[in-house]
């Protein structure tokens, strides 16, 4: 079950970011007077897919507790090269760039909302383990 949170988790978080990094650049696209973002009917499903795509490659990140840090620093690197490849792979079949500067707009994208969801999963397990540990500490207490 907290397998699942964590993947419904950071997919969300995905889609969110990838649909705030879509706004953003239509908004200065907007005041900049350039032309306007048009979306495809299948564009908002496939940042969903997306973000649920690059929350399964989170299994690679599964039992990390005995590792040693050599072999910590190689999975994360795996798991962030994976995501890439995925995101790249998205971005073409799903049209999301068309020319080298969309591409490189994309991988910028990609690195910002790898460091948010990193940001946000870390945050959101240390209020949960502290919520925990809360409640460890009322139980203790009421005995």
């Amino acid at each position: 079950m907290k397998t699942l949170k964590l993947i419904l988790f950071q997919a969300v978080c995905i889609s969110f970011g990838i649909l705030v990094i879509v706004g953003t650049g239509g908004v200065i696209d907007h005041f900049l007077g350039e032309n306007t973002i048009t979306f495809d009917w299948y564009q908002p499903i496939s940042f969903v897919f997306c973000g649920f795509l690059g929350a399964l490659a989170t299994l690679v990140l599964n039992n990390l507790d005995k590792l040693t840090i050599k072999q910590l620093i190689v999975r994360v690197v795996f798991h962030c090269l994976l995501l890439y490849a995925a995101v790249s792979v998205c971005g073409y079949v799903f049209k999301w760039y068309s020319n080298l500067y969309g591409f490189i707009g994309v991988s910028l994208g990609f690195f910002v909302i790898y460091g948010f969801v990193w940001f946000a999963t870390g945050y959101f397990t240390k209020m949960d383990e502290k919520e925990i540990n809360a409640a460890l500490n009322d139980i203790r207490d009421a005995d």
